[in-house]
């Protein structure tokens, strides 16, 4: 089997998440790295990660990282990537 790794990018707006960007790697290793890329970039504090295991809808894993950082005009935010391992068949 070939799997994928997504990372979808979203933010916290009138309490749920909103998912704006979803970027595809072939490689777990890739995908991690944007995922720390990120956070870096957005100067992320308070992280919290969380980690589902799914057995249908081609998703083999998916791993949830929440954390806050500042927005432009320095005003708190929620932020969320959502880590995917999808197969293709």
């Amino acid at each position: 089997m070939k799997y994928i790794y997504s990372v979808k990018s979203g933010h916290l707006y009138n309490g749920r998440f909103e998912f704006t960007r979803t970027n595809l790697y072939s490689s777990l290793a890739k995908a991690k790295a944007e995922i720390k890329n990120v956070i870096e970039i957005n100067k992320g504090f308070d992280i919290e990660n969380d980690t589902f295991d799914f057995g249908g809808f081609n998703i083999k894993f998916n791993e949830q990282i929440t954390y806050n950082c500042l927005s432009t005009d320095d005003k708190p935010m929620r932020l969320r990537l959502v880590l995917e391992k999808v197969i293709v068949e």
